[in-house]
C-alpha cells in the first residue's frame, strides 16, 4: 500500500522515472508503428508515459483496438473448447481482459452453455448449439460415473438400514433424507466433473479439483433444496434470483478473500451464479424425470394414471417426493 505524501516530503521521489533513454524510446515508438500487434498493453502504456516525459508524439494505432477485440474473442473461443473438451488450445491470455474472456469461455464450455442458444430458437445454429448444454466431456463423464454409484449406494444404504434396530434405522433415515442424499450426489457429480476437467494438469490437480468441486456441488444442491419450492409457483423468478446470488457469494467470496486474480474471481462468481440458478429441489427433479421418461412411454392418459398409482406404492420415494411426483404428474397428464 502506498504511503501518504506528507507536506515537506521530497516530491521528486514521486515523479515519473524513465526506464529508457530518449533514443531507445524513439526506436520503440517506430517499431510499434510498424508492428503494433507485437506490443502488449503494459508496454504500450509504458511507451505513452515515456513519450510524454520526453515530449515525443505518440498515438495508439487505431487497428490496435480491433486486434485486441479479435484476440479477446479468440480467447473466449479457446476457453470454451478447453472447458468443453478438457484440452488446452490456443495462446495464453496476454492481459487481464483476455484472461476474463478465456475464463468466461471456459465456464460456458464446462457447463455446455452458449448465451442465446435455445431449443426453441428460430436460428438453426443456436438451436443446434442448445443441445450441447450439460454435454461437455467433464459433465458427461461425471454423469456416467455418478448414476451407477448413486444407485448402488442407495441400495447398500437401504439394506444396511434394514438390518439395524428400529432406533438406529430411524436416526439413519433422518440424517440421510432426500436433501442429504441429493447433496451427496451433487458433491460427487461436480467433484468428478472438476477432476476430469483438470486431468491434463496431473493427479495432484485432479485431487484438489475434486475436493473443491465436491464442496461446491454439495452446497449448490443445498441451495436448490433449501431456497426453492418443489412445485414452481409465483415466486419462481425470485427464488432463482436468490439461488443465483447465494451461489455466487458462496463460490466467489473465498476467491476474493484469498486475493485471486480478476479472471479467477469472475469465473468463480459466475460459476456459483449459474449453478445457484440452475439447481432445484430433488423432489422436483425426480418428478420431472419420472413424468417425461417413464410415464411418457405409456400411450394413453389412462395408462399413465394406472402406472402412476402403481409406482406411488412400489417406488422407494420419500413421502415428500411421492407427494410432488403425484401432484406434478396429475397436473401435467390432465
Amino acid at each position: 500500500m502506498a504511503e501518504n505524501i506528507e507536506s515537506g516530503d521530497n516530491l521528486e521521489e514521486y515523479k515519473f522515472k524513465p526506464l529508457y533513454g530518449p533514443d531507445l524510446t524513439k526506436r520503440l515508438i517506430k517499431q510499434y508503428q510498424g508492428k503494433p500487434a507485437a506490443f502488449n498493453d503494459n508496454l504500450i502504456s509504458q511507451l505513452e508515459e515515456h513519450a510524454t516525459h520526453y515530449g515525443m508524439w505518440f498515438n495508439r494505432n487505431p487497428e490496435d483496438d480491433e486486434i485486441k477485440m479479435l484476440d479477446t474473442i479468440k480467447q473466449a473461443g479457446s476457453g470454451f473448447v478447453e472447458g468443453f473438451t478438457t484440452l488446452e488450445i490456443g495462446e495464453q491470455p496476454k492481459n487481464q481482459w483476455e484472461g476474463i474472456a478465456r475464463s468466461l469461455g471456459h465456464l460456458g464450455g464446462f457447463v455446455g452453455y452458449i448465451p442465446g442458444a435455445a431449443a426453441g430458437s428460430s436460428i438453426k445454429v443456436l438451436k443446434a448449439l442448445s443441445y450441447l448444454k450439460g454435454k461437455s466431456v467433464p459433465m458427461m463423464a461425471a454423469k456416467a460415473v455418478t448414476e451407477p454409484v448413486s444407485k448402488h449406494a442407495a441400495k447398500a444404504l437401504t439394506t444396511a438400514i434394514g438390518k439395524r434396530s428400529d432406533a438406529v434405522s430411524t436416526v439413519a433415515k433422518i440424517l440421510y433424507n432426500d436433501t442429504a442424499r441429493d447433496m451427496a450426489e451433487g458433491a460427487f457429480h461436480l467433484g468428478t466433473a472438476s477432476a476430469v476437467s483438470s486431468w491434463t494438469k496431473g493427479i495432484d490437480a485432479m485431487v484438489d479439483s475434486f475436493a473443491h468441486g465436491a464442496v461446491a456441488g454439495g452446497a449448490f444442491r443445498g441451495i436448490g433444496n433449501l431456497l426453492k419450492s418443489s412445485i414452481p409457483g409465483e415466486n419462481a423468478l425470485g427464488e432463482n434470483a436468490l439461488g443465483s446470488i447465494a451461489g455466487a457469494l458462496f463460490q466467489g467470496l473465498p476467491a476474493t478473500m484469498r486475493g485471486a486474480t480478476a479472471p479467477e474471481q469472475i469465473y468463480e462468481y459466475m460459476l456459483g451464479a449459474y449453478f445457484g440458478f440452475k439447481e432445484s429441489p430433488s423432489a422436483r427433479r425426480t418428478a420431472m424425470k419420472y413424468r417425461y421418461t417413464e410415464l411418457q412411454k405409456e400411450v394413453t392418459s389412462s395408462k399413465m394414471m394406472e402406472k402412476l398409482d402403481k409406482d406411488l406404492i412400489a417406488k422407494d420415494w420419500s413421502p415428500e417426493t411421492k407427494k410432488v411426483v403425484e401432484q406434478y404428474a396429475r397436473a401435467s397428464i390432465q
